[in-house]
């Protein structure tokens, strides 16, 4: 499957799975050398916007402080 048959794929979702694909894409990727920079760009640009109104800015906060807040609880379990 080509890039660019992936983002007509990522289209045809609702905003919020396709964001939910593409952050498990992500995270299950391994460096890829073969792939091209160039690429990569226009698979970034063709999904710009897809999440708008969905307030991934502070979804994105909150779940960093629930990390943070799991990761103290955790440290002053280990002090005790």
């Amino acid at each position: 499957m080509t890039v660019q048959e992936i983002v007509l794929e990522l289209k045809r979702l609702p905003p919020n799975e396709s964001w939910q694909i593409v952050t498990e894409l992500l995270h299950s990727l391994q460096p890829a050398p073969t792939l091209e920079a160039r690429s990569v760009r226009e698979t970034v640009a063709a999904l710009r916007g897809r999440g708008r109104g969905e307030r991934l800015v502070e979804r994105l906060r909150a779940s960093r402080r629930e990390d943070q807040q799991a990761a103290e609880r955790y440290a002053a379990q280990l002090r005790h």
